[in-house]
């Protein structure tokens, strides 16, 4: 998932507009009510058009890191309230696309990059009571095959997967960045050492998939921040 740096405040799709400053949604010029948590939903999906946002993204950027119980009901609640707002539907959607047991996608032409104020990234400092840090980061496709496309899902479940089960392993212990705060450094040309700074993290996880015919290696290696 790549990210343009956003510019503005305003982002606009369709007869509806997003601001970001006051934190309203609205259509035609007229405020739509919409609380808070189903709005940074929306503003999270906005940040990325197109493009599939998973369910694990969502969780670990708007929800408290030990939210699992009930969680998949909540979030499903939040983007019904999105989808009222905007007169959308799930089964026939102008807007928010569901990907079963993946996530969704915003699917409207967007005019405007909001500044991402709203939705920050998970604020990522190195805790005071020793728990470690990590982030990973997109995986890089290495494939010149006519399935590309399907080797570049390949490599986009990759990552979410070990996005996921990191975050599982011992929260209370291991915190592990949101996909998408660490999606953006997708071909930044930024090394480990300055990823790592900005994100606040102790450790990177980085690697690749390499593919040819029917064949496909996948590579990763755990780096330490300070070291670099």
């Amino acid at each position: 998932m790549s990210k343009s740096a956003w510019v503005g405040t305003t982002v606009r799709f369709g007869v509806f507009e997003v601001d970001l400053r006051s934190g309203e949604l609205r259509k035609d010029g007229l405020k739509i009510k919409l609380q808070q948590q189903p709005f940074q939903i929306l503003v999270t999906l906005l940040e990325y058009p197109g493009e599939v946002v998973t369910r694990e993204d969502l969780r670990l950027k708007l929800w408290p890191a030990d939210t699992y119980v009930g969680f998949y009901s909540s979030l499903k609640t939040a983007v019904n309230k999105v989808r009222e707002a905007l007169g959308d539907s799930a089964e026939n959607p102008r807007f928010i696309e569901t990907l079963n047991r993946r996530g969704y996608r915003f699917i409207a032409p967007v005019s405007g990059r909001p500044v991402s104020a709203m939705t920050p990234a998970i604020p990522p400092a190195r805790s005071q009571t020793g728990r470690i840090t990590v982030a990973v980061l997109p995986f890089n496709e290495l494939c010149a095959t006519p399935e590309r496309r399907d080797r570049q899902d390949f490599s986009v479940g990759l990552t979410e997967e070990m996005t996921t089960e990191l975050g599982r392993l011992h929260p209370k212990r291991l915190g592990v960045i949101s996909r998408i705060s660490a999606m953006k450094y997708k071909h930044s040309g930024k090394g480990i050492g300055e990823i790592g700074r900005e994100l606040g993290v102790d450790y990177i996880l980085e690697g690749s998939v390499h593919c040819a015919d029917e064949r496909v290696r996948v590579n990763a290696q755990l780096i330490q921040v300070s070291d670099q």
